[in-house]
């Protein structure tokens, strides 16, 4: 696990990857149920897979391009919290039966061909130039996605 402060926001960002994931169906059904419910039942079963966010409204989507599906066996969990805790990893250990692993691994585990469609960057002019050089088409695909996530936060 990796940890990231950044104390002029006032937060620490933890990054997790997971190989050989076995429960990724439980998981998957643990994030809808704890969109769905309420009372102390939805807050306790939202606090135990607060990992990453997703907008209510568009979990189903959001869950079915970004999210756990049945067959996922790379996951990658992050969570932001205000102050730095010890139990961070081990709540992430408990949630996913698989192997913790670098996430230098990410690129190695990433449908790029995925990523170009969800972003819409199949016709995308710098990575027709780029052809035939993955690195670089990987790049420029990590600088776009990048660049289109920061600006929705902007524009929102």
């Amino acid at each position: 696990m990796e940890t990231y402060r950044y104390p002029h926001f006032g937060a620490v960002v933890y990054v997790a990857k997971f190989g050989g994931v076995k429960n990724a169906e439980e998981i998957r059904s643990r994030i809808i149920k704890a969109a769905s419910l309420v009372g102390p039942d939805g807050d306790s079963e939202r606090e135990a897979v607060n990992f990453a966010f997703i907008e209510a409204k568009l979990i189903s989507e959001a869950i079915k391009l970004f999210g756990v599906s049945s067959k996922t066996t790379d996951l990658i969990l992050v969570h932001v919290a205000t102050s730095d805790t010890d139990a961070v990893e081990k709540n992430m250990v408990d949630v996913v039966e698989g192997d913790l692993v670098r996430v230098s691994t990410i690129p190695e585990t990433t449908s790029w061909s995925d990523v170009k469609k969800y972003y819409k960057l199949n016709g995308d002019l710098a990575l027709k130039e780029a052809a035939g050089d993955k690195g670089r088409q990987r790049t420029i695909i990590d600088n776009v996605v990048v660049s289109t996530v920061a600006m929705k936060s902007v524009m929102a």
